[in-house]
């Protein structure tokens, strides 16, 4: 996936919606939403129930779209983000998963995606249509003070996107 492909993310809460379920990811040890990018041929709400299964072990049902946010530069893509509820399946990590959790909406981990936690607010207003906003937390600004503050993070960030590219240039 290049970096810029469209995504698509599920939103799992409990059904009270206090507690909601998040992915550690094994490149870059940070809490997030599941999902990921959106393959050719394949629609929004395709990608997110394929994501889902393969970062959680869940298949999932769509209840709603949450929202859909545009970039400002090009750190990130068109990113759709729909509520799921669990049809079936038991929970496990995956290739791209080192832990899985429900969190409690109100004790977020600390290393918690900012972006994904804006999303979850958005989801958590109960609006009628779905949101259209802009990923206006992605700048080179913050990712300049991020890098600063966790080099090694952002080194093994870099190091697995640059396999992943290269695997996806000379194997498929």
């Amino acid at each position: 996936m290049s970096l810029h492909n469209e995504a698509s993310l599920g939103i799992i809460f409990r059904p009270d919606k206090k507690s909601v379920l998040l992915i550690k990811r094994c490149d870059v040890p940070v809490w997030v939403l599941p999902g990921g990018g959106i393959e050719p041929g394949e629609t929004p709400e395709q990608a997110v129930m394929r994501e889902v299964w393969e970062e959680t072990g869940l298949r999932v049902a769509l209840t709603q779209k949450s929202g859909e946010y545009l970039p400002i530069n090009r750190l990130s893509s068109p990113t759709h983000v729909y509520e799921c509820a669990i049809r079936d399946g038991m929970l496990r990590t995956g290739c791209e998963t080192s832990d899985i959790a429900f969190w409690p909406v109100a004790q977020l981990p600390d290393s918690f995606f900012i972006v994904h936690r804006d999303w979850l607010e958005d989801a958590l207003s109960d609006r009628e249509k779905p949101i259209k906003g802009a990923i206006a937390r992605v700048t080179y600004g913050a990712l300049a003070r991020y890098v600063l503050r966790h080099p090694i993070i952002f080194s093994r960030f870099l190091w697995t996107r640059l396999q992943h590219e290269v695997f996806q240039r000379f194997f498929r």
